[in-house]
């Protein structure tokens, strides 16, 4: 929560155009090291010219702000747009709101040691409906956390899914906290990942493509620290049975196995044929 204040911090910091000492020069716009001279050193590398486009008075397809100078032009035109965007989709994503929930991290036995009861209260109260009273949670919550501490730290989960395996079934508050903060999506990226293979995976080239597919795929994309043998995915593909396979594989498979010499072709019935084909 300290990292995202610091950035949002400094990009309002930016975007009044000021820094902490009121210098224009600490403009990170203006500066030495700023974005414009940068983008200008950019430019000259690829012989580029940072100049002010033509301005028309009823101009309405292109940004039409009023600039004096090719600096202020972009500054209006692109800096201040980006600024503005980056920091409502920071307001948005860490919202009050959002910030409360993330406090459920307390949860997790990895970082356990470092936070205390007073960190969750705030989520356990907007979740009192769900969970027991106050007091019963802050024990609950007491011998989870020495059940973590007691663990050697090699050994301690570090996402709240690994955390749901080891908790102990009487413990229910800290199961019902660990699988809301396992399904937002503000706690977790696999959710964000699922959102955003689908328009790489399913495609209007693979539009009949069928769920078991579409979920091995996603699982390949989204979860890709986990090592396939693909020996052992071969070994399995020709163990199953030629009913369980994939059509196309699975005819492809039946024409190799009723392949003959062409004297024997001749010879076969119609049925056969069609069937091959």
């Amino acid at each position: 929560m300290d990292s995202v204040d610091f950035v949002r911090t400094t990009l309002e910091q930016w975007r009044q155009g000021d820094g902490d000492y009121g210098d224009a020069n600490d403009d990170e716009w203006e500066a030495d090291g700023g974005v414009y001279n940068l983008a200008g050193r950019l430019a000259e590398t690829a012989n580029v010219n940072l100049t002010m486009p033509r301005l028309v008075g009823r101009q309405t397809c292109r940004n039409n702000v009023v600039a004096s100078t090719a600096s202020e032009y972009y500054k209006r035109a692109i800096w201040y747009p980006f600024l503005d965007c980056t920091l409502q989709s920071l307001r948005d994503k860490f919202s009050p709101h959002q910030l409360t929930l993330l406090k459920l991290v307390a949860l997790v036995p990895s970082v356990v040691h470092s936070y205390e009861w007073t960190d969750i209260v705030d989520s356990c109260r907007l979740y009192q409906s769900e969970i027991s009273s106050e007091e019963e949670v802050r024990h609950e919550y007491k011998q989870w956390k020495d059940i973590c501490l007691r663990m050697a730290p090699a050994d301690r989960p570090s996402t709240p899914l690994q955390a749901l395996d080891i908790v102990p079934s009487r413990l229910v508050n800290i199961v019902t906290l660990l699988r809301i903060f396992c399904t937002l999506p503000v706690s977790t990226c696999t959710a964000e990942r699922a959102f955003s293979a689908m328009k790489l995976l399913k495609n209007y080239l693979r539009n009949t493509m069928t769920d078991d597919r579409l979920t091995g795929l996603a699982l390949m994309y989204i979860h890709p620290e986990v090592d396939i043998d693909v020996s052992n995915v071969i070994r399995r593909f020709m163990a199953m049975p030629a009913k369980a396979r994939p059509p196309r594989q699975a005819a492809a498979a039946d024409a190799v196995d009723t392949a003959a010499p062409p004297a024997a072709a001749a010879a076969e019935p119609a049925a056969v044929k069609r069937r091959r084909l």
